[in-house]
């Protein structure tokens, strides 16, 4: 790998990488690089470039990198870089079997306004639910139930679509789609009640 030249210094590409690995990340930012590396301010955004280019560091989203040899996981990424979020609806689902198809896109749940990004050529959706909604995950993924119901919810509100006999429902735990579904609006509750 080819020595450059950084700040007056030389580090070879497997310093960097090495260097930039003692930050435990699963992610960079321009920020976190500029105290890592040793660039002045201004030539920052050329060195992570010619990094990127020479497949030290690998661009993730905008201003987000990681470093050679990580692997990545869109879905982690996506939880922390729009924080609060957690994995949901279709993806969930999937996941899980309830529902057969694969979906395009990565979906969360936010709190806070609905977003659309890109993570390593991915497409990531959050969509924003009312704050007393933000609940029933674990681990950044909404348990299956909280999927269902976080759908259900956009499908009453006239924002989603989905055919209810497409739906596995023999892999949800009847008694915690109950219970989690006390918590939603009055039309939740009756589209859950016409689920067989």
């Amino acid at each position: 790998m080819a020595a450059k030249l950084f700040g007056g210094k030389i580090m070879r590409d497997i310093e960097i990488i090495d260097k930039i690995r003692q930050y435990v990340k699963d992610w960079y930012s321009l920020k976190d690089l500029a105290q890592i590396l040793p660039v002045k301010k201004t030539g920052l955004r050329t060195v992570v470039g010619r990094l990127v280019k020479r497949g030290v560091l690998q661009k993730i989203n905008r201003g987000k990198y990681a470093v050679y040899g990580k692997n990545i996981s869109p879905e982690k990424i996506a939880c922390q870089i729009y924080y609060p979020s957690y994995l949901s609806l279709r993806t969930t689902l999937s996941r899980n079997g309830v529902i057969n198809q694969i979906p395009r896109q990565i979906q969360l749940v936010t709190s806070r306004k609905s977003h659309r990004t890109y993570i390593s050529g991915n497409e990531i959706v959050y969509r924003q639910i009312r704050p007393d909604l933000y609940w029933g995950y674990f681990q950044q993924s909404a348990y299956p139930e909280k999927a269902l119901l976080d759908l259900l919810y956009y499908v009453s509100l006239g924002k989603d679509t989905i055919s209810l006999n497409e739906l596995d429902l023999s892999r949800l735990d009847k008694k915690r789609l109950q219970s989690f579904a006390r918590k939603f609006p009055p039309r939740v509750r009756k589209i859950v009640s016409q689920l067989r």
